[in-house]
């Protein structure tokens, strides 16, 4: 089981590959620095297909590379806050605009990943057990408070991916709809490449944490 979190500067994009070889992707940033893209590095990497990508926030930082992907990859599942829709994603877009990434985004929602989010079965990750967490598009109506929260669980490790700011440490986590239960361990989104750490590699206890800037 290995997860690697990639530096895709302002956004997001972590790979998570499982005992059976399979793949979970949570968000597909890109980095326009070093020109890396998502889907690019999985061809690179012998991989033509991605069992399931989740998408975290309907910022464009966090869809920048999903034209890459869908283009490159055979993307069998998306993962979402699915009490939005494709209009109501529009409409939340309308005051800031709306970039390539969110549009494609849509263009999936809305004719590829209907019905349940899935072109096929249900995947089976090996040695994962994961959930997903969002509010109810009813009650609120921004982008971080209709995020989804993704939510792993291997070999009792908790690892929890959030679209919102948080403290490094997570201690100051607002708006964290999962506050009240405890994890062993959290990753949450930070921008890492101030913090001089290159490469860096952490076991726990069967799960390889790589970063990889």
């Amino acid at each position: 089981m290995q997860l690697q979190i990639f530096d895709v500067e302002h956004g997001a994009c972590a790979l998570l590959t499982c005992d059976n070889d399979t793949r979970f992707m949570i968000d597909c940033g890109h980095n326009a620095t070093t020109g890396w893209r998502p889907g690019t590095y999985l061809r690179q990497q012998g991989v033509e297909t991605l069992e399931m990508l989740a998408i975290a926030n309907y910022d464009e930082d966090h869809v920048s590379g999903i034209a890459n992907l869908f283009d490159t990859i055979d993307v069998r599942w998306l993962v979402r806050n699915s009490d939005v829709s494709g209009a109501a994603i529009r409409t939340l877009k309308s005051e800031d605009g709306m970039g390539a990434g969110i549009e494609r985004l849509i263009h999936g929602i809305e004719h590829v990943f209907t019905g349940g989010g899935g072109t096929e079965s249900l995947p089976v990750f090996s040695g994962l057990e994961w959930q997903v967490f969002w509010n109810d598009s009813s009650t609120f109506d921004d982008e971080n408070n209709l995020s989804c929260v993704v939510h792993f669980t291997c070999h009792g490790i908790g690892v929890m991916f959030l679209a919102i700011s948080s403290d490094r440490d997570g201690s100051s986590c607002s708006s964290d709809p999962l506050s009240s239960r405890r994890y062993e361990a959290r990753a949450y989104w930070w921008h890492p490449t101030t913090d001089g750490i290159r490469d860096a590699v952490q076991k726990l206890e069967g799960i390889a944490i790589r970063i990889m800037w």
